[in-house]
């Protein structure tokens, strides 16, 4: 999951035919780090920060307070260098410094040092910076040392998005 934070690094070189506004491309990508970082801060309570691998059926607190619960298939057996996972998160007022994050998330994929490929099917209302945020994802996002690949569509506050090159982390 640690990978997550280069996709949003990467997504620049992605494709879209109309772009959102610069604060809500900077939601999105915050929501996907927010994804990232909750869930393997839930993991590591799980694991008593040891490689989870196997089953995973369990609700962990979010940083400052809800909660995410965690069900499917986490397989990490080298200490997170690389995984295999198949999880449903669902996000009960996971509140951090700067985010509330409640829904599901859907992901699947594997990762290690050279390359990283997820599927993401998602429903959340994401809250940062004094703005709420309607998200739902269904993408598929591939990444190696020479290539970058997304594809699929972002729902953010009701407008479809498929074409991410234009789109830019400013997070």
């Amino acid at each position: 999951m640690k990978r997550l934070s280069l996709i949003a690094l990467t997504l620049a070189a992605c494709t879209s035919n109309e772009a959102p506004s610069a604060q809500t491309q900077a939601a999105f990508f915050h929501e996907m780090t927010v994804m990232q970082n909750v869930q393997s801060h839930a993991l590591a309570q799980q694991s008593n920060f040891a490689p989870v691998t196997g089953s995973v059926n369990a609700t962990a607190n979010c940083p400052i307070s809800g909660t995410i619960a965690l069900v499917g298939t986490y397989d990490s057996p080298d200490n997170g260098a690389t995984a295999t996972y198949d999880l449903h998160d669902t996000m009960t007022g996971c509140t951090g410094l700067d985010f509330t994050i409640d829904g599901s998330w859907d992901w699947s994929g594997n990762y290690s040092s050279t390359a990283f490929h997820d599927v993401i099917t998602s429903s959340t209302t994401f809250t940062t910076g004094g703005e709420t945020h309607a998200m739902s994802e269904n993408l598929t996002v591939d990444l190696t040392p020479t290539a970058f690949s997304m594809s699929g569509t972002a729902t953010v506050d009701g407008a479809d998005y498929s074409d991410f090159a234009s789109w830019t982390f400013s997070h």
